[in-house]
């Protein structure tokens, strides 16, 4: 039987804001949303290096905030040539510093653990090799799976994951995943669950959430993910005001207990343990 890992030693995950939603938004509206997020008391905002990204947005916002820290993940590397992998990797980031009016990096995440090893090993060296230049602090990568999850933690290099974290999904609740990163304080875990499990009903859930008294599904989602004692930060997308006043009102709300995660995966054992995010 699997023993939760529970948010006792610390705070609860906080709000990590995502701005992949902000690009339909005019550039001085998602400014106005980013600062709203900030002045809140949000300490870590989602960023990436393309160049149809919220960087600007986030340099805008960031004026007078103290404590803020942009994590950026490198856009898919798929170029065969190391040499082009190498440029395209140093021009992105500086692209990348120079949106954020800064000339330094926060944490820079690898989009896929492939990357560690590929290109003959040029991705992962060009990074760490900007990292002791100083122009890039942490870094990091982002997983899918448990297991590649494992095989990151074993890299000392690596000071930031960002997991892709499914609601009710027990592979993650291993204790040989919680165990490893609960022994890993300085590791930075943010997990992103945008949306409701899509194999599981969505009435059964809602029913759930209700019995627990939960304000709905998302809520319900929240606090399991907020449980795990491991995880510093739930990222999620917000486009509007009202969204956002929304969303901390959630993470204002306790996470789920140890009695309340037992109900939970007793009232959900026959849901399949690998499924995807809708």
């Amino acid at each position: 039987m699997l023993t939760p890992a529970m948010n006792t030693a610390r705070l609860p995950a906080e709000l990590v804001l995502g701005t992949a939603a902000l690009n339909t938004l005019a550039p001085e509206e998602a400014t106005k949303l980013i600062r709203s997020a900030l002045s809140v008391g949000v300490g870590w905002v989602d960023s990436t290096t393309a160049e149809a990204c919220a960087e600007p947005q986030i340099a805008a916002a960031l004026p007078g905030m103290k404590g803020v820290r942009v994590a950026t993940k490198i856009t898919p590397i798929d170029d065969r040539d190391t040499g082009a992998v190498r440029r395209a990797l140093i021009d992105g980031i500086y692209r990348s510093c120079a949106r954020l009016r800064s000339d330094r990096l926060d944490a820079l995440l690898l989009d896929d653990t492939r990357h560690l090893k590929s290109h003959a090993g040029v991705v992962w060296h060009t990074i760490k090799l900007l990292r002791d230049h100083g122009t890039l602090y942490d870094l990091g990568v982002c997983v899918r799976e448990p297991n590649e999850a494992l095989a990151a933690l074993s890299d000392p290099d690596i000071r930031h994951i960002q997991i892709a974290f499914a609601p009710f999904d027990r592979r993650w609740r291993a204790p040989a995943v919680a165990d490893a990163l609960t022994e890993r304080p300085w590791i930075t875990v943010h997990a992103r669950a945008a949306t409701t499990p899509s194999r599981i009903d969505a009435a059964r859930l809602a029913n759930l959430a209700r019995e627990l008294g939960r304000e709905n599904a998302i809520d319900l989602c929240l606090a399991y993910t907020r449980a795990m004692d491991w995880i510093g930060g739930v990222i999620v997308d917000v486009e509007s005001q009202a969204e956002l006043a929304l969303t901390r009102t959630l993470f204002g709300r306790p996470v789920l207990n140890r009695d309340e995660l037992a109900a939970v995966d007793k009232a959900l054992a026959d849901v399949p343990r690998i499924y995807r995010i809708a």
